[in-house]
């Protein structure tokens, strides 16, 4: 007796697998498209503050870049979308209202680049929830990738200008040119530099760690060769930046200061940071491991059985869709409360003893432009001429923050940072934490000594004063803050000024009556 084999003409075959899969790859593709959408319509903000760092300054210039990146990125990886199902996946949900607070004590604390962070990290939340383990495992890196669009960093321009000085002072020393070093000021027989924001490195930094990523992702293999190719990215630029400063100021000294100015800085620089990328580059390559990677999606299995798991995309979409709208609608409610202040009350206090208000201000000119008020009082006395200044913001917000980067105590045309530290003085009687900022002009020095005041308290700490401005907004409903500094010319010893700013502020008082006045403090 013979056996036939019969075709089940209702048992599914491959074309109609393959069909199946591709659907649900559509599908879940067009609902994380509308569910992104959605998530960045609720932060519009965010992102258009973000583009705004990425047109204004040039270290961030590199951001436009890493998008299309990622899409090619995920393009090279295609094959997963014939051999990985996406499966919607619900328990990633419960990391979205943690995240959604986070992001909303940063925005209530200015923090922008937390803001920004947040939102990548509820991007990944969703990217994970929606596609599921094994494709967000598959596609890691380039959804990793996107956090490069944060233009984050320039918390460390003044300790990349300290180091590039310290390192350009030292290589002058170790070839006999005599050199003196105040602070970022170098100087040396031929003439005296500046080691400016834009001389810290930090744009060459941000745009070799992006490039050593991708790099390290696309040559090598193994986890310990791209570590450390990333580290190399780091280290070598910033130590490449103290060789670019010390060669700017020998260009500049044996050409009589001919050379390595203006637009010939510019060009040297990046003419420099090319070839550190090269030099990166020509060490990578001596490392490469080609053949399949433990990450490599072709060494993923064909995907077996059909079906996208137990939540549908739209389904797991409309859930996203609800938990990340708690977080911006009480977010929205908080600036939509109108701050009570009174601005008129803050005017400069009347000084006791010989004290005396000076008729016209001199040319130290503090830069807040996002206060609402701004108090600035020249004081002459017996102990010398001192400067009460204070920045007041009814409500902090967005280019209105207490603590900002366009916020400073000189002005860049006539007065420059030379050094800016925290520590422990004596003023008005009280043992107080400061913040010390050294700035010079020309022969002259400068010695500023301020605070932060927010919801009734004072802090030199920046991270201390942005918790305070949150517990405060969320909790009561306060806004108000100020940035109170005091500054005093002196000579030789800031000794000489502190004195002088210690006798101000004894004869005008204690300024938290006037601060709690403007802020309308009960």
């Amino acid at each position: 007796m013979s056996i036939k084999a019969v075709n089940d003409p209702a048992a599914p075959t491959a074309a109609d697998a393959g069909a199946s899969l591709r659907a649900a790859w559509w599908k879940a593709g067009a609902a994380t498209l509308v569910v992104l959408l959605f998530l960045l319509g609720l932060h519009a903000d965010e992102v258009v503050s973000a583009v705004r760092v990425w047109n204004s300054s040039p270290t961030y210039t590199h951001c436009y870049l890493i998008l299309p990146i990622t899409l090619y990125l995920i393009w090279e990886r295609r094959a997963l979308f014939a051999r990985i199902w996406p499966r919607p996946m619900l328990w990633p949900l419960l990391l979205l209202p943690p995240a959604g607070l986070v992001g909303m004590v940063a925005e209530v604390a200015s923090i922008q680049e937390a803001q920004h962070f947040v939102l990548l990290g509820m991007i990944q939340i969703v990217l994970f929830s929606m596609f599921g383990w094994r494709v967000y495992k598959a596609l890691l890196f380039p959804f990793l990738y996107l956090f490069f669009l944060v233009p984050s960093g320039e918390f460390m321009v003044p300790a990349l200008q300290d180091f590039t000085a310290e390192f350009a002072v030292l290589a002058l020393q170790l070839i006999g040119i005599p050199v003196f070093k105040d602070g970022i000021f170098i100087s040396i027989p031929s003439g005296n530099f500046v080691v400016a924001e834009a001389c810290a490195g930090l744009r060459f930094l941000v745009a070799s760690l992006a490039f050593g990523f991708l790099f390290a992702n696309m040559t090598y293999r193994s986890n310990r060769r791209r570590a450390t190719f990333v580290v190399l990215s780091v280290v070598v630029p910033i130590i490449a930046n103290g060789f670019r400063a010390f060669g700017l100021i020998m260009i500049a000294h044996l050409s009589d200061h001919q050379l390595a100015v203006g637009v010939d800085h510019l060009v040297y620089g990046w003419l420099f940071f090319s070839l550190v990328i090269v030099l990166l580059i020509v060490i990578g390559m001596q490392f490469r491991e080609d053949g399949p990677g433990d990450d490599d999606v072709g060494a993923a299995p064909p995907a077996a059985g059909g079906g996208i798991g137990r939540f549908g995309a739209v389904t797991t979409a409309v859930l996203i869709a609800a938990a990340i709208s708690v977080a911006p609608a009480y977010a929205g409610y908080i600036r939509s409360l109108e701050p009570a202040i009174d601005l008129a009350v803050l005017t400069p206090p009347a000084a006791g003893g010989d004290w005396r208000a000076a008729g016209a201000a001199g040319d130290w000119r503090p830069r807040f432009p996002g206060a609402d008020a701004i108090m600035h009082q020249v004081y002459r006395g017996g102990a010398g001429e001192v400067d009460l200044f204070v920045a007041f913001y009814g409500r902090q917000r967005v280019n209105a923050e207490v603590i900002s980067h366009d916020n400073r105590f000189y002005d860049d045309d006539t007065w420059k940072r030379a050094g800016h530290r925290r520590a422990q003085v004596e003023l008005a009687g009280e043992r107080q934490q400061v913040i010390l900022t050294q700035v010079l002009s020309h022969r002259r020095k400068r010695l500023v000594v301020s605070r932060y005041w927010i919801d009734d308290t004072f802090t030199a700490s920046g991270l201390e004063a942005k918790l305070l401005q949150a517990r405060a907004e969320l909790l009561s409903g306060r806004r108000p803050a100020a940035v109170v500094a005091v500054s005093a010319e002196y000579e030789v010893d800031e000794a000489d000024a502190l004195a002088a700013m210690d006798a101000l502020l004894r004869g005008i008082g204690p300024l938290t009556p006037v601060l709690r006045a403007a802020a309308r403090f009960d």
